[in-house]
């Protein structure tokens, strides 16, 4: 089941891994979206990271981009720009 996972806070970014290779996917097609600094782990496994109406600086200083604001539309259209490059 790949649906749902609990996981600590410092654990995603071993979660992200098990992930990509139960299905297969590389890192170079991997993109994950956090908030704060439970999600560093996360980013540190994933080609394009994105810091999303951050909590504090932490995970800011490890996201390749960071986007601050209320509309959602606007992290779909930061990926679909970096899939073009």
């Amino acid at each position: 089941d790949y649906g749902r996972y609990q996981v600590q806070m410092n654990g995603k970014g071993s979660i992200v891994k098990m992930l990509q290779r139960r299905l297969g996917i590389p890192k170079e097609r991997t993109i994950s979206i956090g908030d704060s600094a439970g999600d560093i782990g996360m980013f540190q496994e994933s080609e394009l990271s994105i810091c999303f109406n951050p909590w504090d600086e932490k995970p800011v200083a490890v996201a390749k981009m960071t986007i601050r604001s209320r509309n959602l539309i606007d992290v779909l259209d930061a990926i679909k720009n970096q899939i073009k490059e």
